[in-house]
């Protein structure tokens, strides 16, 4: 498919199906898809709503996860938002985790 058709597809489709096309490019590490959801459509990235960075992480996708966690996706290791490091070490993507690990914002704490 070529970019403008992709772009095309997305700019038609409801909310939901742009949501899974954003899921979608996640786990296959394709930035430009990532970039025009985020920047042109304004899909979430937010610490909240974390999934494209989980899946981008457990696929092994470093630029991709890169450009999520420089675009939003931000958490404390203290809250169940830490998935993404255990998805990238589970799936042998030491990179990727030890980018999260050095990039991760708040701290973790051991105590309740």
């Amino acid at each position: 498919m070529s970019k403008q058709d992709w772009r095309t597809e997305i700019d038609l489709a409801s909310h939901r199906e742009k949501y899974k096309i954003f899921i979608d490019a996640a786990c296959a590490g394709d930035v430009d898809k990532l970039r025009y959801c985020v920047e042109e459509k304004k899909l979430s990235t937010s610490h909240e709503d974390s999934k494209a960075l989980k899946m981008a992480a457990y696929y092994g996708h470093l630029e991709a996860v890169q450009y999520l966690h420089r675009n939003g996706n931000e958490w404390d290791l203290s809250d169940d938002q830490y998935r993404p490091i255990r998805y990238a070490a589970s799936e042998g993507h030491y990179d990727i985790a030890e980018y999260l690990i050095n990039h991760t914002y708040g701290q973790r704490s051991a105590l309740p």
